[in-house]
């Protein structure tokens, strides 16, 4: 199936993916690793006027842990969610119970995990 032309914009912050969304309306989607809408696309199943890049975002990167929680950002690449760090790798309280950094190297393949974002919309 051949799918027809789209528009693409790369958003540098998410403000103006905001400003984006916005301006192009319904026909606009947003895209940040791709193992989702790219496919839709390919099918047919998805015909975007314009699709918004926003895998360059200045924000949503961070991992924290504070009063009990772990906050992973929407954009969190699963490479660096895999490369792990003490403060992700047991929720804090959950002796016994892997967190992220544990899970993370087994989930999915490795080709394509390096780039996706972790957490799904």
């Amino acid at each position: 199936m051949f799918t027809r032309p789209f528009g693409f914009e790369r958003a540098g912050r998410l403000a103006d993916a905001c400003e984006l969304l916005r301006a192009h309306g319904e026909g606009a989607k947003v895209i940040a690793g791709g193992q989702s809408l790219l496919p839709l696309v390919n099918l047919g199943l998805a015909q975007p006027d314009v699709v918004i890049d926003i895998s360059r975002a200045d924000a949503g990167r961070d991992v924290s842990a504070a009063d009990g929680y772990l906050t992973i950002g929407a954009l969190i690449t699963h490479a660096r969610l895999a490369g792990g760090s003490r403060c992700w790798a047991r929720p804090p309280g959950r002796s016994g119970t892997p967190g992220s950094g544990t899970a993370a190297p087994s989930a999915g393949r490795w080709r394509t995990a390096i780039r996706r974002p972790s957490c799904r919309w």
